[in-house]
């Protein structure tokens, strides 16, 4: 069966606008790919549970809330006219919804699906840890999610990001996922009276082991350290932090509360992965000697994986890789070695903007590649073609990589 394979949609709902930017493009690109019968697989963060007001509620009623959302709702619709045409949906966990092991969110999204319950039978669900292999016409491949984030990771959104995208609006920190120790930095920097008073509501409540989590995670010391702040700076902007300290009492007439927030901020946003002319990311070291071992056990010619949020493309010693990328925005930065006026700028631009997704957001460099792995089999189980594809609108279907898979031994 032809296969779809997505990534990191992160569906989202609440009072801040959702970092999903593929509402119209995931349904331009099924139109364009046609009639017959089609897998979508979605490999996982699918739903953001991590970006909900109180995740605590239960899977059941966050999912539901998530599914009442116009946007998400038109997706599944979608989706589930994918299934009814003879299809398949494969729903792979990932770090933020792997709630979906919950058999009463699960049913709920089936609702959504709008399937009666022999089409229901076409929807697999698969867990987080677990890779899935998939047959595609001889050939065999490996879907799989790449670096996990860890529980920290977790605590960092729920108690600081979260609260300072919503409440204060640095909404566009949440956009340089799945790096949140870098989201929460240039957070810190952009607003840190909001910092402030965050963890000022955080002591209030007796969230002391919670915000030490949190503390240690981003290991701050090091990296105001690490991010050339002199020692005057490292004091004032830990006086801007300190939740004890009342507003104003870390105020520098030097200027050095703001150049350490520059500092911070371009250190932060600096630390972004190397790519390609395509913009693609290179599949290297252990990520490349982990997936090629994984493929060994599995006896599978290719693998397919998520989480970066940046599309990415390895073909070599008979092992095809590629990285999905994600349809969420992304913000476009300075690069390193850019003026101190340009990155005073953005930091600026990042202050004026209240929240993604609002009309001001073009002050923000903010822009979304719509990629996914595409496989299609080969007459007489002759192997597979694979390619990295990415839907641009107005243009249509663009391949980026491709490669023949070989059939599986």
């Amino acid at each position: 069966m032809r296969t779809l394979i997505l990534s990191d949609l992160h569906l989202g709902c609440g009072p801040c606008p959702g970092i999903f930017a593929g509402s119209q493009a995931l349904g331009g690109l099924l139109s364009e790919l046609g009639a017959g019968p089609l897998r979508v697989v979605l490999n996982g963060d699918t739903f953001d549970y991590w970006a909900q007001v109180d995740h605590r509620d239960g899977a059941a009623r966050v999912t539901q809330a998530l599914l009442e959302d116009p946007v998400n709702a038109e997706l599944l619709t979608r989706l589930g006219e994918v299934v009814r045409a003879g299809g398949a949906l494969v729903v792979r966990g990932g770090e933020h919804d792997r709630d979906l092991v919950a058999a009463s969110a699960r049913a709920r999204v089936l609702a959504a699906l709008k399937l009666v319950e022999a089409q229901s039978a076409h929807v697999t669900w698969h867990r987080l840890l677990t890779p899935s292999v998939l047959d595609v016409g001889a050939a065999r491949l490996i879907v799989a999610r790449g670096g996990r984030g860890h529980e920290a990771a977790r605590r960092l959104a729920e108690l600081l990001l979260n609260p300072l995208r919503r409440q204060y609006g640095v909404g566009f920190a949440d956009l340089l996922r799945p790096d949140y120790v870098a989201s929460v930095l240039a957070a810190l920097a952009v607003n840190p009276t909001a910092a402030k008073l965050v963890l000022r509501q955080l002591a209030d409540v007796g969230w002391h082991r919670l915000r030490s989590d949190c503390e240690r995670a981003l290991r701050l010391a090091e990296t105001l350290a690490a991010a050339g702040l002199s020692a005057r700076e490292r004091e004032v902007f830990g006086l801007a932090l300190d939740p004890e300290v009342p507003l104003g009492d870390a105020f520098d007439t030097h200027g050095a509360l703001e150049l350490a927030r520059l500092k911070l901020f371009r250190h932060s946003l600096g630390r972004r992965p190397e790519t390609d002319a395509d913009g693609l990311r290179s599949i290297a070291g252990a990520e490349w000697h982990a997936l090629r071992a994984l493929a060994r056990r599995r006896h599978a010619s290719a693998a397919v994986i998520g989480h970066s949020h940046i599309a990415g493309w390895r073909s070599a010693d008979g092992l095809t890789v590629a990285d999905t990328g994600t349809w969420t925005w992304r913000v476009e930065t300075p690069e390193a070695s850019a003026s101190v006026a340009s990155w005073r700028e953005t930091m600026a631009s990042w202050q004026d903007v209240a929240r993604v997704g609002l009309s001001r957001a073009h002050a923000v460099a903010a822009r979304a590649r719509f990629t996914a792995a595409w496989i299609e089999p080969r007459p007489a189980g002759q192997g597979a073609h694979m390619a990295l594809v990415e839907w641009r609108p107005g243009h249509g279907l663009v391949v980026l990589r491709e490669q023949e898979l070989a059939r599986a031994h």
